[in-house]
């Protein structure tokens, strides 16, 4: 397949050509060496998200294990909210059998979710 032009990604010195159009998930491109880092990333903004969008700035404590639909801080409307922020921010389709709390109900849930995701969704 013909590319109608490139860009390029990766540092200057291990740059590599991909389709102007490829649609990438946002982390399938990191090395397994700086997969933690991009865990942490993800982490850290998906706990940005929902204090903004559902704590609405309060700073309540919560763990990374803790179920989001115990506390009561995600409930069935935020679901579609925090699966929309997913599919744009990572740029992956969440399917509809895959709208279930072992994949959505707490931060770690969400992040084993995502880089589960992102692995397969890449474009070559």
């Amino acid at each position: 397949m013909p590319f109608s032009g490139r860009r390029y990604v990766g540092r200057e010195n291990a740059r590599v050509a991909v389709p102007a159009t490829a649609k990438r998930c946002a982390i399938s491109s990191l090395k397994v060496n700086k997969q933690s880092i991009a865990m942490n990333h993800i982490a850290s903004s998906l706990r940005q998200f929902i204090r903004e969008n559902f704590l609405f700035g309060q700073d309540l404590a919560f763990a990374d294990h803790d179920s989001l639909l115990e506390l009561g801080i995600v409930d069935s409307t935020g679901v579609l909210e925090l699966v929309t922020f997913i599919e744009d921010r990572y740029r992956i389709a969440v399917e509809d059998e895959e709208l279930v709390p072992e994949n959505l109900d707490s931060i770690e849930d969400l992040v084993r979710f995502i880089g589960a995701k992102c692995q397969y969704s890449a474009v070559p």
